[in-house]
């Protein structure tokens, strides 16, 4: 992230000058993004006891299930439905 510069990235913007990539018509340019949310007890988890014990038991987390989101959208603004995948043998 920090040796993103504008130097760095600009030639990269070059690429859409290709003949082959301006062939691509628009409705054919697509976009995907991922991302997830974890599900159940982080680190910050629950802790068992009193304030008379020196010493507290923190809980055990739970389980954690990773939840992904998918997303896909054209450059014309046509979009696939989102795809959310849980976890799971079978859907």
């Amino acid at each position: 992230m920090n040796c993103a510069t504008e130097a760095k990235i600009r030639p990269w913007f070059n690429l859409f000058k290709i003949p082959e990539i301006k062939a691509i018509r628009p409705e054919n340019r697509y976009n995907k993004d991922e991302a997830g949310i974890m599900e159940g007890l982080g680190t910050n988890g629950l802790m068992v006891g009193t304030s008379e014990h020196k010493a507290l038991k923190k809980k055990k987390a739970g389980g954690r299930t990773w939840t992904s989101f998918v997303e896909c959208i054209s450059a014309t603004g046509q979009f696939l439905p989102p795809l959310v995948i849980f976890k799971g043998k079978s859907v």
